[in-house]
């Protein structure tokens, strides 16, 4: 019987850097504001959706235009989304500032009968 032959490549036979080989991490900076990020969510949904509607309208192939439609669809939908949850975020917002007005307010109004 015959023995395999060894192998020539020292990293394939230790599996540490057998496995430091084969993950790929990609070199992605930190974000630093990601509200700002979440708010460009519209805008770039919307891009993406007019640059394959526009693909659609110039793609020869019904399959690549079914597939640049679909594409339209879904992305219009993500930036709907994305617009109902600003909206709704800032509706949020808008209350807590006038909850948290109100809340002044009685603690003001509290204190002044304390000290009169």
């Amino acid at each position: 019987m015959a023995r395999k032959a060894p192998s020539t490549c020292r990293l394939l036979t230790d599996f540490r850097c057998r496995a430091r080989r084969l993950v790929v991490v990609p070199d992605i900076p930190p974000s630093t504001n990601e509200r700002a990020k979440m708010a460009d969510s519209y805008k770039v949904c919307s891009e993406r959706a007019d640059a394959a509607a526009e693909a659609a309208r110039n793609a020869t192939l019904d399959n690549v235009r079914q597939r640049e439609l679909r594409a339209e669809k879904t992305w219009r939908g993500l930036a709907t989304q994305a617009k109902a949850v600003d909206e709704q975020r800032q509706k949020m917002a808008r209350e807590k500032a006038a909850q948290q007005e109100a809340q002044e307010r009685d603690e003001e109004a509290a204190s002044a009968t304390t000290d009169a």
